[in-house]
């Protein structure tokens, strides 16, 4: 459950929650999918196989083997259909794995944003972080990411009882701390 203390402008803002697996599995997904070490891997992994097949059809058509051919452009075009199926399936399951491993069960989360600081509270431990550490926010279809390079808050939308006026506040912030404001609500996972 999240609950939200709204207050003035320097008055620090409270939330509690305890995040789902469901939560950081997007947050995972998300990551992966503007990474561009993860996103020439995939383009790579797509195309692999293909380009073997297409490769195999011009060795067919010099031997003029034209019924092989095109048994290798079948072969090409059902992979890339299937291909296209299986891998962001591939990728949630492998997330997902890896989330239930790093999940702590019921782990309430504090987080206290304040006019210099965001202070972070888990069962894991503590942190008091400067808003120059933020590269951006993000609000995503069901979540708001306090971003740090490749490590990131999530706060949940699920029980944000005036999800407008938190939103504003944190574009507020953002503002005045030149922090990145990305509204990507139409993300979804691909």
């Amino acid at each position: 459950m999240l609950f939200l203390y709204f207050a003035p402008r320097n008055t620090p803002m409270t939330i509690e929650y305890i995040n789902t697996e469901e939560e950081l599995l997007n947050y995972q997904l998300y990551h992966a999918s503007r990474s561009e070490r993860i996103k020439k891997k995939r383009k790579w992994s797509r195309l692999r196989f293909p380009i073997i097949m297409l490769a195999l059809v011009i060795f067919t058509i010099f031997l003029q083997h034209y019924v092989h051919a095109a048994i290798y452009v079948a072969i090409g075009i059902a992979y890339l259909i299937w291909y296209s199926w299986y891998e962001p399936r591939h990728y949630r399951r492998h997330f997902h794995g890896y989330v239930r491993e790093h999940l702590k069960e019921n782990d309430t989360i504090r987080i206290t944003i304040g006019p210099d600081d965001v202070h972070y509270t888990s069962a894991e431990g503590e942190a008091s972080l400067r808003y120059s550490a933020f590269e951006e926010f993000v609000e995503l279809p069901n979540d708001i990411l306090l971003r740090m390079g490749p490590q990131a808050i999530v706060l949940p939308h699920r029980s944000i009882q005036d999800l407008g006026a938190f939103t504003t506040f944190l574009k507020d912030l953002a503002t005045r701390h030149s922090i990145k404001w990305m509204d990507d609500r139409n993300w979804v996972w691909k």
